[in-house]
């Protein structure tokens, strides 16, 4: 609740001939029409006023309900928040400090859903010390503001030598003789500024000139006479409620320096050299509507422009978002929980705000061990406050599938009580992908990232017969795969990207029967794939580099590789459909194509000797989806392992294709979406 303290007399805006109404002619009315309104809430909304100018040196007094200190040396023109309380009745004391007996006892009645003004008025002497009770309409009227006129200034003995008019500068009148407990009804006025005097009935004596009113869309307004000239200035009281309005900047627009902008608020500027990554603690403003216009430096034309309506007693997050090329420039307003969680919890918060594609841009939030927490996550889709245990968090932000990973924050610890707001942002171009970590009431930060890449790895060297195919691969002197046979594989395992030394061992041996050093990049995929029999091609490492890269619109991509060493030398082998026609030819073991698009669909092929005879392998005809990835290897070397057809999808395990001779049916689970 905002309160300004004006000298002597204020007032609002005009409806020339409007008659004040006496509060106790019209406050049953006024309730009634509350209560039909009312939902099904259970708890009022009373804010509590001290407007009782009883003496004019301490005023301080403790308030009571049902004989419970609630206000403890609450003084003269003082006023709370809507304080939030069960409905029912309650006895109401107000004692001065110092005495044990209340100056003012009454007994009040609170329904549900509705919203009150309490306050205490009179000063003793002039007007009786009472309790003075108001009906509270605070629901907003978007286009005008909602202004109430409230005489509560006891400053004569005699009811009618307490009225006032307000009048125009000019004269004309707006409120005529408005009593001492005089209440008009909410004026709905247009947005702008209204300067106004007080004077004496007729309008023959200015007793104040007011400094300007000025009122926006959506503003709820109680303006309110206080004070009885002798223990305490005549002056007014205008009670506005608030809201808390904090504002982050997550638009990766442009590359630093040139995504600062100006955010104006009904045209006035709030925010200058506001750049990306920026963020505010909360900002108190009036309740209402406001018109958001953010500008680029340099720019008189707004890129982002919104309407926000803040609410009384309501906490929001703005948040400017888009790159105006794979999303648009928009603002996305937040209404915030900042309620405790229970006892060993902490909340979180989730949003996807990283226009990194055209479309849904969608995304998956997992642990780092690729459990889902949220799935196909679109572009400006946010949770609700999430509750969960306090503690270390590992998550990532992948594609659909759960690769790529495309943001891979270090663990992060929660403690208990902890609120926050976590934003997958940036496209990858102008600002770098990242997740923006948001506290309630704080400048956000980025949080740091891990530096990792991403190894799969297989075993398709068909050195020996099963069971003697087992092997322990080790990474730089530590097991990381052990008893890891012939036509195992994994789905990827997140490194520190850097060197590798990587030793085989084949069970049983202290020597490495397969030596290899292995550089891995940041942010990159690779397949390492044990080949080679160790007779007609040497044991060694192929590593590849994963292009993960969603294939157009109606295809499928396919990586294809000759790994089956079924004889010395070059091994050679064609690659063909079904009736002889060549896909490839020549080639040689060890040979990998890089990934090729080609239609959905289902392709029959064959591997066959150099001119297309003989058929080496002939695997079952296979239908591809749109947006599938796969790998197909030719393995096997006749002798230990019956040559075959090795599929491996990216992040999955792979499996040997049927041959024509065989039953079984296959799917290719892997689907790559932007």
């Amino acid at each position: 609740m905002k309160v300004r303290h004006l000298s002597l007399l204020f007032i609002l805006p005009l409806l020339v001939g409007l008659v004040v109404v006496q509060l106790a002619n019209t406050l049953s009315n006024t309730l009634a029409a509350a209560e039909e309104a009312a939902t099904e809430a259970t708890t009022a909304r009373v804010l509590v006023a001290h407007l009782a100018p009883f003496s004019d040196g301490d005023t301080s007094v403790t308030v009571e309900l049902n004989g419970s200190s609630v206000l403890t040396g609450f003084s003269y023109s003082e006023t709370t928040g809507y304080l939030e309380l069960p409905a029912g009745s309650y006895q109401v004391d107000i004692i001065p400090t110092g005495s044990v007996t209340p100056a003012i006892s009454s007994m009040v009645t609170l329904t549900a859903g509705i919203d009150y003004t309490a306050a205490a008025i009179g000063d003793g002497a002039n007007q009786p010390l009472e309790l003075f009770a108001l009906v509270d309409d605070n629901e907003a009227i978007a286009g005008k503001a909602k202004v109430r006129v409230v005489h509560a200034a006891p400053f004569a003995a005699d009811l009618g030598d307490t009225e006032v008019d307000i009048r125009t500068n000019d004269g004309d009148p707006v409120l005529t003789n408005v009593p001492y407990k005089g209440v008009s009804p909410y004026l709905e006025l247009d947005p702008g500024v209204y300067d106004l005097q007080i004077t004496t009935p007729g309008g023959g004596t200015t007793l104040l000139d007011l400094p300007p009113l000025a009122v926006d869309s959506g503003n709820v307004i109680s303006v309110i006479a206080i004070g009885d000239g002798d223990n305490q200035a005549v002056s007014f009281l205008l009670l506005q409620e608030t809201g808390w309005l904090q504002v982050a900047h997550l638009a990766p627009f442009a590359m630093d320096p040139d995504t600062a902008v100006t955010v104006t608020l009904n045209g006035a500027p709030a925010l200058t050299d506001f750049a990306y990554g920026d963020s505010t603690g909360y900002i108190e403003l009036p309740t209402g509507f406001y018109d958001v216009e953010i500008f680029p430096a340099g720019s008189m034309t707004p890129a982002i422009t919104a309407t926000a309506q803040l609410m009384a007693e309501t906490y929001y997050s703005a948040i400017a978002v888009g790159d105006g090329v794979n999303q648009d420039l928009s603002l996305v307003l937040l209404e915030d929980d900042l309620s405790a969680p229970a006892a060993g919890n902490f909340k979180l918060r989730l949003g996807h705000l990283a226009p990194f594609a055209p479309g849904g841009a969608t995304a998956d939030v997992r642990l780092a061990d690729g459990t889902p927490v949220l799935e196909g996550v679109e572009f400006g889709d946010v949770t609700g406050f999430l509750e969960l245990p306090a503690g270390t968090y590992d998550l990532i932000i992948t594609a659909p599938g759960g690769v790529p990973v495309l943001i891979n924050p270090l663990p992060v610890p929660a403690n208990e009580g902890d609120i926050i707001s976590a934003f997958a942002t940036g496209e990858g171009s102008n600002q770098d992908l990242g997740v923006f970590a948001w506290p309630p009431d704080m400048a956000g930060f980025f949080l740091p990232l891990q530096q990792l890449a991403y190894l799969q790895v297989a075993h398709l060297a068909p050195f020996a017969m099963d069971p003697g195919t087992a092997v322990t691969v080790t990474l730089n002197g530590a097991p990381a795969l052990t008893n890891f046979a012939y036509g195992d594989s994994t789905a990827y395992i997140g490194l520190e990207a850097g060197d590798y030394d990587v030793a085989i061992f084949p069970a049983g041996s202290p020597s490495p029967a397969i030596t290899a050093t292995a550089t891995l990049i940041t942010g990159t995929y690779y397949s390492a794939i044990a080949v080679g029999d160790g007779v007609n091609q040497d044991l060694g490492l192929v590593l590849l580099e994963d292009d993960l890269s969603a294939p157009a619109a109606g295809n499928f991509k396919i990586r294809l590789g000759h790994l089956a060493p079924f004889a010395p030398g070059g091994a050679t082998a064609d690659v063909r459909l079904a009736d002889g026609t060549p896909v490839l030819e020549g080639v040689e073991f060890g040979d990998v194509a890089n990934f090729i698009e080609l239609p959905a669909g289902t392709y029959d092929l064959i591997i066959t000797a150099p001119g297309g005879e003989p058929t080496l392998i002939d695997p079952r005809p296979v239908t591809f989806s749109e947006g599938q990835i796969i790998s197909a290897f030719a393995t096997g070397d006749i002798t230990n392992q019956a040559l075959g057809v090795f599929a491996w999808p990216p992040n999955a395990q792979g499996f040997f294709l049927p041959l024509t001779t065989d039953e079984t049916l296959i799917y290719l689970p892997f689907v790559a979406r932007n």
